[in-house]
């Protein structure tokens, strides 16, 4: 099949993009990370994989803030790497996403369609109220349509959701919920003017595993599959992009050498370290190929 993909990094701006995802968490500014990779595909559909890793726990010094800044930096790779006409097109897949800050900072500020794939509740945090509150006194005094308009609407998607969820929280079955989706809620945005063309939210209630059944209809209808620090789900967010042929962004963690102890490198030794499972997830196609700093 010959080489299908090519090496980014070599320029200024690759670099300052990696540079500015070395992280090793936030807290009141940015920490060097001990290495980043990147990769991609030279023609469409391109795959793209985003790695930041520290040897020490990723988790230790995580803070708030530090969540909110990491997802809005990948948030701005993302887009800036992928394209945001067609991420709008598209639409993405964020897989194991917990509250959903990165498909908060997708969805409402930059109007991308995304399916949160997390097995706990999407709850509104503080700054998802603040921004809520913020486009409703801008977007309610715009015209329907506007920008400011629809960014308000997709909030009250969020708003709706989250409804939603805790009035369902009892069930243990799988289900999607959708802001648009809910009788009362699209009957309000059809009354007052919108339409379809607001970037659709929704929420699927489980743990990821890989492609098989619904899960699999859910991932296959999103242009591309994301993870910002998606623990036990990093290596199924790789295997389903392989499988579906769908370009892919994630940021790893944790290894969890004891909970995948089958894990073996091409060689036969274990994976217990980052390195050793970037290497590992590295093996899994030929093709990508990593940027390491």
């Amino acid at each position: 099949m010959g080489e299908r993909f090519r090496t980014l990094g070599g320029g200024a701006d690759a670099r300052e993009v990696l540079d500015e995802l070395r992280l090793r968490h936030l807290l009141e500014s940015l920490v060097p990370r001990e290495g980043a990779a990147l990769c991609t595909r030279a023609s469409p559909p391109v795959i793209h994989t985003r790695f930041c890793f520290s040897a020490q726990d990723p988790h230790s010094a995580e803070t708030k803030r530090s969540k909110f800044v990491n997802d809005r930096i990948f948030a701005k790779w993302i887009i800036d790497t992928f394209g945001s006409d067609a991420l709008v097109a598209g639409g993405v897949a964020d897989v194991a996403g917990g509250k959903g800050l990165l498909s908060f900072e997708l969805h409402v500020e930059h109007g991308i369609p995304c399916t949160l794939v997390e097995p706990r509740q999407c709850k509104m945090t503080a700054y998802g109220y603040s921004r809520h509150r913020h486009l409703r006194r801008v977007g309610a005094r715009c015209p329907r349509g506007s920008v400011e308009y629809q960014a308000w609407r997709r909030a009250e998607q969020w708003i709706s959701i989250s409804k939603q969820e805790a009035a369902a929280e009892a069930s243990a079955e799988p289900r999607i919920f959708s802001g648009l989706e809910e009788g009362a809620s699209r009957a309000q945005l059809l009354a007052d003017g919108a339409d379809d063309c607001i970037a659709a939210f929704e929420h699927y209630r489980t743990e990821f595993w890989g492609c098989e059944g619904r899960a699999g209809v859910v991932m296959a209808k999103r242009s591309v599959l994301i993870g910002m620090h998606p623990d036990q789900a990093t290596e199924p967010i790789v295997d389903a992009a392989l499988d579906l042929n769908k370009p892919f962004a994630i940021v790893p963690c944790c290894v969890f050498p004891s909970l995948f102890p089958e894990r073996r490198l091409q060689d036969g030794s274990p994976v217990s370290t980052f390195p050793e499972f970037i290497q590992y997830l590295e093996e899994k196609d030929k093709s990508i190929q990593f940027v390491l700093e």
